[in-house]
């Protein structure tokens, strides 16, 4: 008797809270709609893409890029390097050691005395208390090295020949737009190089003669697209950006362009002045320019569109949309410059995309 009334307790209670159920299930919000498989973030029910954030970003991450690829790059030349050496080394049935010993060391440059003792006379005051001999070893030592790692370069590079070493390693790549920038070599070279300098930059000093080389190694081959990027911490590199483009109203750019960058030391409005006049130009005309401004929109919008290129700093090189950042070595420009011309889509403009 003590039983049975609790369970007809419970089964009232059971029965009202079915009964009930259906209500509080109706009453629940329904279930959010998975979002799209490239969202990014969800806000208040609408979606950010991943297509949206890449677009917020820019190319803001180019340089990042770049230096990734460079690592696996060095990594790729390594690891290509070991497996000529093993497979010659195999080849001619012998150790690898004995190999870089006889084809590498021993062919190396030997280093005399007399070219030690140049190098020492030059540095001597800067060897503090160190004993001559000591310096001069150690001097032999390094010059030894680096004639060791040049003869490993060179054959590696036979090695490489031979074997049709190819590299497929996709570079990072952005489609820049050269703009109505002024440019130097055909229009529809298969590589084209868009420059963005400051002329009271030093490094883009010493980049302008790389390109120099550059267009003389490549006549045909390379075109150079100027674009202006002052740097906010050289105060007289916009009115020589204007200077410039005003000296390119009388059409002499190119004249002026080099000027500047040749003679980087006065780059104040009475020096420019005094260019234009050693380059004949309507000296008038040229001041009004200059003083009114006329050109400043110009730069300024270079330098925004450098920006959204995830430009930083001076001189930055784009190589056929390949991001080269400072004012690397000619060998440098060299490399990437053949790699391009070997791409079987290089073959003008439109390939440039």
């Amino acid at each position: 008797m003590n039983v049975c009334p609790r369970a007809s307790r419970v089964g009232v209670s059971l029965l009202l809270a079915l009964s009930l159920a259906p209500a509080a299930i109706a009453q629940q919000p329904p279930a959010p709609a998975p979002p799209p498989p490239d969202t990014a973030a969800m806000v208040g029910g609408q979606a950010i893409s991943q297509a949206e954030l890449d677009k917020a970003i820019g190319y803001r991450l180019m340089g990042l890029k770049s230096q990734e690829y460079a690592m696996k790059r060095a990594i790729l030349e390594e690891l290509i390097q070991e497996r000529l050496l093993d497979a010659e080394a195999k080849r001619l049935n012998t150790t690898r050691d004995a190999l870089e010993r006889t084809e590498i060391v021993e062919k190396a440059q030997k280093v005399t005395d007399e070219e030690v003792g140049v190098v020492y006379d030059s540095a001597k005051d800067r060897m503090g208390p160190m004993p001559e001999a000591e310096a001069r070893k150690r001097i032999s030592e390094g010059m030894t090295r680096r004639r060791v790692d040049m003869r490993r370069e060179a054959y590696v590079q036979e090695l490489s020949a031979k074997a049709a070493v190819r590299y497929l390693l996709p570079a990072p790549r952005i489609e820049v737009d050269p703009g109505n920038g002024p440019s130097r070599g055909p229009a529809n070279a298969p590589v084209t190089i868009v420059e963005f300098s400051d002329y009271q930059c030093p490094y883009c000093a010493r980049a302008y003669g790389t390109l120099n080389q550059l267009r003389t190694k490549y006549p045909t081959q390379v075109r150079v697209v100027f674009r202006d990027f002052p740097l906010p911490i050289h105060r007289e590199a916009p009115k020589a950006a204007e200077a410039a483009h005003c000296a390119a109203d009388q059409g002499k750019f190119w004249e002026m362009h080099d000027v500047l960058f040749e003679n980087p030391s006065d780059l104040t409005e009475p020096a420019l002045k005094k260019h234009a006049k050693t380059l004949a130009l309507n000296e008038a005309a040229f001041g009004t320019c200059l003083s009114s401004g006329k050109h400043a929109a110009r730069w300024q919008k270079d330098v925004e569109v450098g920006k959204e290129y995830g430009v930083m700093a001076t001189p930055a090189f784009f190589v056929n949309g390949r991001f080269i950042n400072g004012a690397l070595p000619f060998e440098a420009f060299v490399e990437v410059i053949e790699e391009e011309l070997q791409q079987p889509s290089r073959s003008g403009p439109s390939a440039r995309r």
